[in-house]
């Protein structure tokens, strides 16, 4: 029986016809756990980049809402700036044709009185039996030859400034100044609506693309609490709604300052550094300048003829070279002379040859842009998010104050300086005379005086009135499209970081469903049974390459404008707003201040760490 055994055993290692089952049942086991692999590892990396995509596209789509947003604010604000131009050119047209009938009819008036006087005289000269007096008919001789001409030429003057005032008259009538005023109310009310549209729209957006790409999606703003909405959890464009942004200017009455003589005599003050710039103020400017060319082109054939004309009448009032003979008394050449030259004086003091229509419009155009710019400082508009009133930097204040003290400086005395000059002249010289001092010495002493005293009292008043505004001037907020730089030069280009993640930025996060949850083959084999979701993000924000741009503004001066000045107040910079995905700097904040977010990475398993976050955003 044992040997029967052995034998069976023998026989049994010596038969190997199974073997290849084996080794085709474990190498069937191998390609299957190897296919597995395969299966799970691309199933995690097709799932992870489905929901990559998801969030990516998402993430992008709603920045470009906002950059849509933020362009059609742009747009509209340059149109509530065309409007504005348009109503500032309106405004100047009436006072810029009064000027103009006025100052020519004025003209003629003063020369037909002028000429009636002039013929006048002649016709009793004629009817007098007694000489002449050689100057004075010099005189009206030159007065009866240039007077005429004059009155011709204005009225070739007066048919050159018609165009204006036709043009300037039928615009008024099209277009009265209060319907753009009516407009602008429209326009804002359209920024108002879309702006807050905006958060619904991309909210709204989400659910198609949740449908879409089966995946769960959520926005957020790495900033604590949206400046729009007022919400961490909603995205709005990076625009605000401001009001009343004008500035009062510095007041100084003025001072005394103590005068041996006088006692006590007052210098004159003023205000200073009004601040009529709403954010629309750049474009505003640049607008009009450009918009006033048109009817500008229309005066100059006025200034251009009074320009000519004027050469033709400087001949005019030079004296004839047959005005005497050669055997004429000198005596009697002396006063023909005087009479020609009295003559020529007196046409000269009439202004009659002066350009001043082109000036006249110019004057007219600026200070209705400045009532408009003041006005617009007082309605509700949209601006850029940072818009906001600063103090001044301590480093910039320096600057700030020395501009600010010389301008007032300058004005101060310059103002004064002449009133106190000739105050103190007509004293000193009234004086002399009634002390019987001959006035050919008197003149220059009272001059003297005059010289002494103005430069004295007004350079006193000057510092005292210049310190104190421009220790005003800069010790207050200005209102600044970005917050002013914290170091001297060069300025700030673009937004800060902090700007940047608090209003141009969007952070998005995808988390996978029931649909589109990572399958896993031999869950047992690999002990992979994943039980919670997958969860990515993406960051997008928007941009504006003219923030950039150093000739659009960021190339700015902040602390030496003489005077000082709101630093880079414009509107929003042009149409070219753009959305773009970035490098993940805003994850952090976005999970710290947004608690839908953060659920999103607790659902799946990921649990807020700032340190990690900042070591992973870091490298």
């Amino acid at each position: 029986m044992s040997r029967l055994f052995q034998r069976s055993i023998l026989r049994l290692h010596r038969n190997d016809s199974g073997n290849i089952g084996i080794l085709l049942l474990l190498t069937i086991w191998a390609l299957v756990a190897m296919i597995g692999m395969v299966w799970n590892a691309a199933e995690f990396a097709t799932r992870k980049q489905h929901a990559q995509l998801a969030v990516d596209s998402s993430a992008h789509s709603a920045i470009e809402w906002s950059s849509r947003t933020t362009n059609l604010i742009s747009a509209s604000n340059m149109l509530i700036g065309e409007n504005a131009s348009a109503e500032s050119i309106l405004r100047a047209i009436p006072p810029t044709i009064n000027g103009l009938t006025s100052r020519l009819n004025r003209e003629i008036q003063d020369i037909n009185r002028l000429l009636g006087q002039s013929q006048q005289t002649q016709t009793q000269n004629q009817n007098n039996p007694n000489p002449i007096d050689p100057g004075a008919e010099a005189r009206l001789s030159l007065l009866l030859r240039v007077l005429p001409q004059l009155l011709a030429e204005l009225k070739t003057e007066q048919a050159l400034a018609q165009p204006f005032i036709l043009t300037g008259s039928a615009g008024l009538s099209i277009t009265p100044a209060t319907e753009l005023a009516r407009r602008r109310g429209e326009i804002f009310e359209y920024q108002q609506e879309i702006v807050a549209l905006t958060p619904g729209v991309i909210e709204e957006q989400r659910a198609p693309l949740e449908k879409f790409y089966k995946c769960d999606l959520t926005f957020a703003n790495p900033g604590d609490v949206n400046a729009v909405s007022g919400q961490s959890d909603r995205f709005s464009p990076p625009v605000k709604e401001v009001n009343q942004v004008n500035v009062e200017g510095v007041q100084m009455p003025g001072t005394a300052i103590p005068d041996p003589d006088d006692g006590d005599v007052w210098v004159n003050g003023g205000t200073w550094g009004w601040i009529n710039d709403p954010p629309l103020r750049r474009f505003l400017v640049d607008r009009t300048w450009r918009d006033q060319k048109g009817l500008e082109a229309l005066l100059k054939p006025v200034d251009d003829e009074r320009r000519e004309f004027s050469q033709w009448v400087e001949q005019l009032l030079r004296i004839p070279p047959n005005a005497w003979g050669p055997s004429t008394d000198p005596t009697i050449i002396q006063a023909i002379t005087n009479g020609f030259n009295s003559a020529a004086d007196q046409v000269r003091r009439m202004h009659l040859v002066e350009p001043f229509a082109i000036d006249l419009w110019h004057n007219s155009v600026w200070s209705a842009l400045d009532a408009m710019l003041r006005e617009l400082g007082n309605t509700p508009q949209i601006a850029f998010v940072t818009y906001d009133r600063y103090p001044v930097p301590e480093w910039a204040k320096a600057g700030m104050y020395q501009d600010a003290y010389n301008y007032v400086y300058n004005d101060v005395y310059g103002r004064n300086h002449n009133r106190l000059w000739w105050r103190r002249y007509h004293e000193v010289l009234n004086q002399l005379l009634k002390q019987k001092v001959p006035q050919g010495q008197a003149v220059p002493q009272a001059r003297a005086k005059a010289d002494e005293f103005a430069t004295r009292i007004a350079t006193a008043g000057a510092i005292i009135i210049a310190t104190d505004a421009a220790t005003q001037w800069i010790n207050r907020t200005w209102p600044y499209e970005m917050e002013p730089p914290q170091s001297p030069m060069p300025p700030a280009v673009g937004p800060k970081k902090e700007d940047r993640i608090q209003y141009l930025t969007l952070v998005g996060a995808a988390k996978t469903t029931d649909d589109t949850k990572v399958r896993i083959t031999l869950p047992r084999l690999f002990n992979a049974a994943p039980d919670k979701p997958m969860v990515v993000f993406a960051q997008a924000e928007n941009f504006n390459w003219m923030e950039f741009n150093g000739s659009y503004g960021a190339g700015d001066r902040y602390d030496r404008h003489d005077p000082p000045a709101p630093w880079r107040v414009s509107t929003i910079g042009g149409w070219n707003w753009q959305s773009r995905l970035s490098l993940s700097d805003a994850i952090g904040p976005a999970l710290e201040n947004n608690p839908q977010l953060r659920s999103f990475f607790d659902d799946a398993g990921v649990r807020y760490d700032p340190e990690v976050i900042d070591e992973i955003t870091l490298h």
